[in-house]
């Protein structure tokens, strides 16, 4: 492979417009990638005197979409995730960063290699979030700028077939919600408190049903319920007023979140063999019932289930209206399941 032409990333050719490579940040950033707050903030005067970031400033405008709070707030997160071993597969991993080239630069990909022209400005395509956490995790540790990172490269294809692919890793590998997937994170707090309930209450694996709101004809309790429990005991307060589904992420971050003490005892009673009403009972009614043991009012054997079911049974919208009826104010069904369950 002849490098006389440009800057090279050492991989493997998938096909002439495509490569699966290794880099590092500073290599990438030496090569053109330039950092996605940066360029999001790019102002006229900066641009002025960075005509690599207004090159990649005018890239990510046809081929990318803003990066907003939301994607600046996940890369904190993802930035922790990170320096604490995401790369090292002490927590898990990370997935190739997708590299744009675009069509004008002539880049080449060789058997063993791509070859980009110097002075070039690089797009990322899928793994911006991770980009700029990888910016982040370097401000807190110069060294992780020479971590390996993998990348997938593409040169040779059009705005228009750059802009399909972000359309296309962002709509059929939409991020599942950690209620649905929260069984295969290990190493989240909610998790583990999890585990360690599931093992108090001598509940085997197979048992257990990992990824529906109830459980199966082989199964005695469903994770969805139990996660939905320990997220009550943990935020016991918003958990009798709100629905928490939306904090599950937080709560269960393999890194940063603070470890749920005390649920996987206090709570062990709700998946026992015999407790045939919990196992009915939907996640909502289980998130009440935890966030009542966890703000001590109410201990998990004195928990009425089926006081808890028939009130949520209650509460829900009137047959026939479904989305456009009038509904209950959350705040107040869960007070009425919170009764129920305390009958």
């Amino acid at each position: 492979m002849s490098v006389a032409s440009g800057n090279t990333i050492a991989g493997i050719r998938v096909s002439d417009k495509k490569l699966q490579g290794v880099s590092t940040l500073n290599q990438l950033e030496a090569y053109g990638l330039i950092r996605p707050s940066y360029l999001e903030k790019l102002t006229q005067a900066q641009a002025k005197q960075d005509a690599k970031a207004q090159a990649a400033s005018r890239l990510r405008e046809q081929v990318q979409r803003p990066f907003d709070k939301a994607r600046r707030d996940n890369a904190v997160i993802y930035g922790e995730y990170i320096l604490m071993g995401g790369d090292n597969e002490l927590h898990g991993g990370t997935p190739a960063i997708t590299l744009f080239v675009p069509p004008e630069a002539s880049a080449t990909v060789y058997d063993d290699g791509v070859v980009i022209p110097y002075n070039q400005a690089l797009v990322a395509l899928d793994g911006e979030t991770q980009t700029e956490a990888r910016f982040l995790s370097r401000d807190a540790n110069r060294d992780s700028g020479n971590w390996p990172v993998g990348v997938t490269v593409y040169v040779g294809i059009s705005y228009e077939q750059a802009a399909q692919i972000v359309h296309d890793y962002n709509t059929y590998a939409n991020p599942i919600p950690e209620a649905k997937i929260g069984a295969l994170n290990t190493d989240g707090p909610m998790s583990k408190a999890a585990s360690d309930l599931y093992l108090n209450a001598n509940i085997s694996a197979s048992e257990i049903n990992r990824f529906g709101p109830k459980p199966g004809k082989k199964h005695k309790v469903a994770n969805q319920q139990v996660m939905s429990a320990i997220a009550g005991y943990a935020m016991p307060n918003k958990g009798l007023k709100a629905t928490l589904r939306s904090d599950f992420k937080a709560l269960n971050r393999p890194v940063g979140a603070k470890n749920i003490n005390g649920a996987s005892t206090e709570l062990a009673p709700f998946v026992n063999g015999s407790l045939s009403d919990a196992a009915k009972a939907p996640p909502a009614v289980w998130q009440v019932a935890g966030a009542l043991v966890g703000d001590k009012k109410l201990t998990a054997a004195k928990v009425n289930w089926q006081g808890g079911i028939n009130a949520y049974d209650a509460t829900k919208p009137p047959r026939g209206q479904g989305r456009g009826g009038k509904r209950m104010p959350v705040k107040d069904r869960m007070q009425k399941i919170a009764e129920g369950l305390a009958a």
